[in-house]
């Protein structure tokens, strides 16, 4: 007897995989900053706290010429002067895991990946003959529910060709 292979439980148990092993991954990590140090902007070496002043000019700037496109223009490149610098000056570490919970981070990780790819990119027509058997069987299924819903059906229908016949079938024999 051939055992089918069940999408649903392999993708499931992929993203549990997945999910376990990123977050035993992603809880090793350190994230430390090193803020107040000096940012290179080129060769030339800024402090940390003046990092915002080409922020606080442009806010003096905004509030001084408010339509102008430079002061909006200098506001928004020393925000992202701001961003740039916090970005630069943030350090992950690793912190040390024994071989076996590495492995196990690892296995987690691109196991319950691979079974998770495998599931989205699988054949959809590898199941083809499961579903034209599945159709056979509800257009069996339909065609014996017709069949015993005409049998079961009064004489008193009219026999109308379209749905504009009914309604007007209808209407005159309920203003009578």
């Amino acid at each position: 007897m051939e055992r089918k292979n069940n999408d649903l439980v392999q993708f499931l148990i992929g993203l549990a995989m997945l999910v376990a092993g990123g977050y035993a991954f992603l809880a090793r990590i350190s994230v430390h900053s090193n803020i107040g140090g000096r940012m290179m902007l080129g060769n030339i070496g800024v402090a940390g706290g003046l990092i915002v002043v080409p922020f606080i000019v442009g806010i003096m700037m905004l509030f001084a010429m408010p339509k102008k496109f430079i002061s909006k223009l200098v506001t928004g490149l020393g925000l992202l002067l701001i961003v740039v610098y916090v970005i630069m000056n943030i350090n992950f570490s690793f912190r040390g895991a024994n071989a076996y919970e590495y492995l196990l981070m690892l296995v987690g990780m691109f196991g319950g990946l691979a079974l998770v790819l495998k599931v989205l990119l699988s054949d959809p027509d590898r199941f083809k003959d499961d579903y034209d058997s599945m159709d056979d069987r509800e257009s069996s299924r339909s065609r014996k529910s017709k069949n015993v819903t005409t049998t079961t059906t009064t004489t008193t229908t009219t026999s109308a060709n379209s749905v504009e016949d009914e309604l007007e079938a209808m209407k005159k024999k309920y203003d009578k």
